[in-house]
């Protein structure tokens, strides 16, 4: 899996679909969701939010069929821009601090040994700029 063209085609997805605040953050097993988790405002008065990142199983289906979620971040401000979270009891959580609005993609992996993997996309809505993982 070529991460750096993901990078890319998110990056140009990012710049084409800004106004968005909708993708197509569901495959009919998982729902890919965020969540606004705290504020805070830095010395130079910028906001910044808590935010959270993580898949919810739809009826019938369950997370431990999922084996990994990969996330990938805005690549100009994260860094790393593409972290893997295996944590089912969080719901392959991942959390972060933003004070900027972007897309973010999870490549949902539900079984390695096949191909069995959703590419699902997510505009957070939560402010203007820049962007760091905790």
């Amino acid at each position: 899996m070529n991460f750096d063209k993901l990078s890319e085609e998110l990056d140009a997805l990012d710049n084409e679909i800004r106004s968005l605040t909708k993708e197509s953050s569901y495959d009919g097993r998982v729902i890919f969701k965020h969540a606004v988790l705290s504020q805070r405002k830095d010395e130079e008065g910028n906001t910044w939010y808590t935010v959270k990142l993580f898949l919810e199983p739809q009826r019938g289906y369950s997370l431990d069929k999922v084996e990994k979620v990969v996330y990938v971040l805005h690549r100009e401000t994260f860094d790393p821009n593409v972290i893997a979270v295996a944590d089912k009891s969080t719901g392959f959580a991942l959390q972060m601090e933003v004070w900027g609005d972007f897309h973010v993609m999870a490549v949902v992996v539900y079984d390695s040994k096949k191909p069995d993997i959703s590419y699902l996309i997510q505009y957070l809505p939560v402010g203007i700029g820049n962007a760091r993982v905790q």
